[in-house]
């Protein structure tokens, strides 16, 4: 199993955690949708968002040094209102004098207004707003502070800036995860509770990482476990589509079709046009090299699509056979396969 520490600093980890938390989820399988029983839903992933280019202009003036535009991991919006949450998810802290301080300054500054007009909503429409860092909670502090640092900054140069807050993630000795958030932030953002509020009830000797939405996230370090994890999720959705596939019939599908199931309609809300490019680059690279190339009477690429032929209920059965021989793609215990079809079955 991977160090846990490692886990829970790992960016894509922190990303489905959040996206876990914004998850109706109405049984009990050992997650705490926080952020959802708070009122709170998925607006966007990584969505461009740029600043005023009178604002860019501003701040040039006033040598604030940030970017003309960022991309936050995740947006979420707040239930009945025209709140935004803006979610950038670190591996560790950084400084007000960093490079990632540039980018920090300008989630800063798509405070309100500025942020409705980033996301072309109607100029009438009253927009509030707040950032939150997510990061281990050891470097919680210290990204506090910056915020802190650079918000005195902002608001001195005569700018308007969002409320910033970081959420911290801790582990206990039987591998549960917890969100840390203080009472000033809760309050603030109007979530339930405070504290140290238990999200993952884990087990010892477990890995503590539920199924992710989103396994693999090309505009970040990749790893071994996501890229497995997208690739068996391919090959579960291949083999459903063979099964139901009629025989002398042809199965037409997008590269798209499958990163929908395959993200169980996360994809839908990833607003990173290059990140998407990127990964149905990756798709059809699995496709062509893993499975059309051994059975290429059968899967053949057209443009934009995939055509699956299947001649004879022989063809299905040696297809069926032959691909479920490949599902040691995903390297992961029985255990976790059996608690990820379970949560799987939650969202359908």
């Amino acid at each position: 199993m991977n160090n846990i520490d490692e886990i829970t600093e790992d960016h894509l980890f922190q990303v489905n955690l959040i996206l876990w938390l914004t998850q109706p989820i109405l049984s009990d399988i050992g997650i705490r949708a926080l952020l959802a029983e708070s009122g709170y839903s998925v607006y966007s992933i990584a969505p461009s968002l740029a600043l005023p280019i009178p604002i860019r202009q501003r701040i040039r003036e006033k040598n604030i040094n940030a970017q003309d535009g960022c991309s936050p991991d995740i947006i979420l919006g707040k239930e009945k209102s025209n709140f935004f949450l803006l979610v950038e998810c670190k591996k560790q802290s950084f400084g007000p004098d960093s490079s990632t301080s540039e980018q920090a300054r300008t989630l800063l500054l798509l405070d309100g207004q500025i942020l409705g007009e980033s996301l072309a909503l109607s100029p009438a429409t009253k927009v509030e707003s707040a950032v939150s860092y997510v990061t281990k909670d050891d470097h919680k502090l210290h990204i506090k502070n910056t915020c802190d640092i650079l918000k005195s900054e902002i608001e001195s140069a005569g700018f308007r800036s969002n409320y910033a807050c970081c959420f911290g993630i801790k582990h206990d000795s039987e591998n549960s995860i917890y969100i840390v958030i203080n009472n000033n932030d809760s309050d603030k953002l109007n979530i339930r509770e405070s504290g140290d509020i238990k999200v993952i009830e884990g087990q010892p000797n477990t890995d503590p990482r539920p199924l992710y939405f989103i396994p693999l996230d090309p505009s970040v370090e990749q790893n071994e476990y996501g890229k497995k994890t997208l690739e068996q999720r391919l090959l579960s959705e291949i083999l459903s589509l063979i099964g139901r596939a009629k025989v002398s019939d042809k199965t037409v599908f997008t590269v798209e079709d499958l990163l929908v199931k395959a993200t169980w309609g996360m994809y839908n809300s990833w607003s990173d046009n290059s990140a998407r490019k990127n990964l149905r680059r990756q798709v059809n690279s699995f496709l062509k090299n893993k499975i059309a190339s051994s059975f290429p009477q059968h899967l053949l690429q057209e443009k934009d699509a995939w055509i699956l032929s299947i001649e004879s209920t022989k063809d299905k059965e040696t297809l069926l056979s032959s691909l479920l021989k490949t599902e040691k793609i995903e390297e992961l215990s029985k255990e976790q396969l059996e608690l990820f079809e379970e949560d799987k079955k939650l969202l359908e």
